[in-house]
């Protein structure tokens, strides 16, 4: 994907927009129409998380496929300066499966009578192994505001903040008994539903591209990077703690190529690359320490995109 992206902008580096200035129409080298979008399509989202906790190091990494939808548009207040609204929202999260594993050795308690608890006292080693499954999903809405600042007819300068809203949920557990159940002193039965939710509001930063490749044809591609002024986390197994770290950072590629049907109408497809890192937190509930371990969200989202200038 990185590597798309260096070609497109390389490509766009050389070519000198200029110099097919005068087969573009007029519209195009004065004030742009400003316009608005809507699209359909499907969202692939990588979710990792990592804790280290007495020594143990724990991971998971986890692949969905839900549907998205996208929405928003652009309007010019003048030649050199615009704003735009953006949205993004998950339509219907699949469930998949999670594999939580053991990534390093250890000294842990042991069951030597095999009754399916551990034994005072008793320890053995442990390789690395998987822990737990379970189902998850997970779902995402955003909005995002962006001011856009245009010093030349094919670029511009943007900045702006995005808020938005996460969810995801895991049930139907499978544990290792001795590993989760006994230690932690959890609810082994598998009934438990576990949600967490977390907010974020970011402010955002970088740029954007417009370039006509044809007298029909566009190519927009837009790089922005952000970090979270206001961090909120839930999580239903301790509803008395708020996590409100504005650790972490986050960065966005969004690219699309539209077809121009009519004057106003025009029809393509869009790409929407988003990476969140969040580090690890803690606090303490009832002399108990409780983490969010750090994690890692990666989505790529496509959909076919019309788009209709006023």
């Amino acid at each position: 994907m990185a590597k798309h992206i260096a070609l497109i902008v390389l490509a766009v580096s050389i070519l000198n927009p200029s110099a097919f200035a005068d087969d573009l129409p007029k519209d195009l080298l004065e004030k742009p129409k400003s316009f608005s979008y809507f699209a359909i399509g499907s969202e692939h989202i990588n979710y990792k998380e990592s804790i280290s906790v007495g020594g143990a190091n724990f991971e998971t990494d986890t692949s969905a496929n839900n549907t998205v939808l996208l929405s928003g548009g652009r309007t010019f207040v003048s030649r050199e300066s615009s704003f735009s609204i953006n949205a993004i929202s998950t339509l219907f999260p699949n469930h998949v499966d999670e594999t939580w594993k053991l990534t390093n050795t250890i000294l842990g308690p042991a069951d030597l009578d095999g009754d399916g608890s551990a034994d005072p006292g008793a320890t053995q080693v442990y390789e690395p192994q998987t822990v737990q499954t379970n189902r998850f999903t997970y779902s995402r809405v955003s909005t995002q505001f962006l001011f856009h600042y245009h010093p030349d007819l094919w670029w511009s300068v943007d900045v702006g903040a995005t808020y938005s809203l996460g969810t995801f949920k895991r049930f139907s557990f499978n544990y290792n008994d001795v590993l989760v159940c006994d230690t932690a002193q959890r609810d082994c039965s598998g009934n438990t539903v576990v949600e967490e939710t977390f907010g974020e509001f970011s402010i955002q930063a970088g740029g954007s591209i417009h370039f006509p490749l044809t007298q029909n044809t566009l190519l927009r591609l837009s790089v922005l990077g952000g970090m979270p002024l206001f961090s909120r986390i839930e999580n239903s197994l301790y509803p008395d703690l708020d996590f409100d770290s504005t650790s972490g950072w986050h960065t966005e590629i969004i690219s699309s190529l539209m077809y121009k049907l009519t004057s106003d109408i025009s029809l393509g497809f869009v790409h929407d690359f988003q990476y969140h890192f969040k580090k690890q937190q803690h606090k303490t509930s009832n002399q108990v320490a409780v983490y969010i371990p750090e994690n890692v969200r990666i989505a790529n989202r496509f959909g076919l995109v019309g788009s209709w200038s006023f």
